[in-house]
């Protein structure tokens, strides 16, 4: 059984300076088996910035104009960099498309809309599964099997 961890959460805080991610339209769980793809996914970095909204969010820059990016594309994190099977993660929402200003003719920016925010949350619960032997149980570190695991290593 998943095991409850209680953890102060500012996904935006988290980034390492920039985060790889993917663009692209959202998921259809409904869509027919063998239809055409998607347009592509686009891949691209991100930083925290401050939105020209208001609110704290993220900017991919540096997008090339022919980059099929558009607002309410999903953004989902490329690697793991944030937490261990991040990869996928749905990090934010393109909220609008902008040509680039330091080269307004080759080059697009994207802003993105976290897709929770971060500043209204207090606290995150994250589940995790216990490890499959708990080496603390036993004086001697041999450890008893956790509950719903094995004892095997």
């Amino acid at each position: 059984a998943p095991t409850a961890l209680r953890a102060e959460a500012d996904l935006l805080g988290a980034l390492p300076g920039s985060l790889g991610v993917r663009i692209g339209p959202p998921a259809d769980p409904g869509a027919e088996p063998g239809r055409a793809m998607p347009r592509p996914v686009v891949a691209a970095r991100v930083r925290a910035e401050a939105l020209p909204g208001g609110g704290r969010g993220f900017v991919a820059e540096d997008l090339g104009a022919d980059a099929d990016v558009r607002p309410g594309d999903w953004v989902r994190a490329a690697d793991d960099v944030l937490f261990s099977g991040a990869a996928g993660f749905v990090v934010g929402v393109v909220e609008a498309v902008e040509p680039e200003p330091r080269n307004p003719t080759l080059l697009r920016r994207a802003w993105v809309r976290p897709r929770v925010s971060a500043d209204r949350l207090s606290e995150v619960t994250v589940l995790a599964r216990e490890a499959a032997v708990r080496r603390d149980a036993a004086p001697d570190g041999g450890g008893e099997p956790a509950p719903g695991g094995d004892a095997s290593p």
